[in-house]
């Protein structure tokens, strides 16, 4: 299947939505169920994806919470891995009988970059005679701003992400765009390992001021290598004019550079750079990761704003 359509949605209307599917990640913030709570779906083809490591108090309240539905599928995955989504995925919709139409939500407000990319990377393999359109409506519930913590991060790791990276050979110079979240100086030095010239995406002001700041704040150094005509603000909360903001860059690029998306934060900015990439060819996503870290967990409160993304998928 092919992406054929991505449009932002007002959350209300997942209210009068019908899901033959649904997934949510369960972790230990807060607003791990508040999509969930909001919307009191009640389906049989709900599945949590919980994780196997850091399960402390708020984690278990989170899991109890989606235990008490009966018809809720719990499973105790790898953030690192995607065979359960895949699993999932695969047992419902080869099962699937001359459905004109199928619609699938994800809550991906806890979920890891794997996991988010779990559904694009699947789809785009997918072929049936009896669906012909997937609509996944990725959701996101904003929080509450908190700190960043002064974490030691050890072992940088940077690759490719499977499934949104073509490998080709590097003919053309490569520009490399970057998105900025309040990870201290994550991607510092990336553009020297990639030889190119790097492109920044942060958040405007439009919707919290305190964290664009902090996200300036943690990325000084790397702001000063680049050049201030390569830094592009976007208003978070509006997701179609980020895209075209991102998509308009892209299309300039690729007709002289070979691209490499690197989404440090935030997650909205992450799903459209993996979203481009399938949209368009050489456009890849790495992802930078840190193998240990000594950060303090934050429960991150929701404040009640939602972000729908509707992807459309059609053979």
């Amino acid at each position: 299947m092919i992406i054929t359509n991505t449009t932002q949605i007002e959350s209300e209307k997942l209210l009068n939505l019908k899901f033959n599917l649904s997934f949510y990640g369960c972790g230990y913030e807060k607003r791990s169920a508040y999509l969930y709570k909001l919307l009191n779906v009640n389906l049989l083809n709900n599945f949590v994806l919980a994780f196997g490591a850091n399960q402390d108090k708020n984690f278990i309240e989170n899991l109890n919470l989606f235990k008490e539905n009966p018809n809720n599928n719990i499973i105790i995955s790898d953030g690192e891995k995607d065979i359960d989504i895949y699993n999932s995925l695969n047992d419902f919709l080869k099962e699937q009988k001359s459905k004109e139409e199928i619609n699938i939500l994800i809550d991906y407000s806890s979920m890891t970059k794997i996991w988010m990319s779990a559904f694009l990377k699947y789809l785009v393999s997918f072929n049936s005679e009896n669906i012909s359109r997937v609509n996944l409506y990725y959701s996101y519930s904003h929080s509450k701003f908190s700190i960043p913590t002064q974490a030691s991060k050890h072992g940088i790791s940077v690759m490719p992400m499977d499934g949104f990276c073509k490998l080709s050979l590097p003919d053309k110079p490569t520009a490399l765009i970057i998105g900025l979240g309040y990870d201290k100086n994550m991607a510092t030095g990336l553009s020297q390992y990639l030889d190119a010239e790097s492109y920044i995406f942060h958040t405007d002001n439009s919707y919290s001021n305190k964290y664009r700041t902090s996200v300036l704040d943690e990325n000084v150094d790397l702001l000063r290598e680049v050049k201030e005509e390569n830094i592009y603000e976007f208003p978070i909360l509006d997701i179609n004019y980020t895209q075209s903001i991102l998509h308009s860059l892209l299309t300039d690029l690729l007709q002289t550079n070979r691209i490499v998306l690197a989404p440090c934060g935030p997650k909205i900015f992450t799903l459209l750079c993996l979203v481009e990439s399938l949209i368009l060819d050489n456009v890849d996503v790495w992802r930078i990761s840190s193998s240990v870290s000594t950060e303090k967990i934050i429960d991150k409160l929701p404040d009640g704003k939602i972000s729908v993304l509707k992807i459309t998928f059609e053979n």
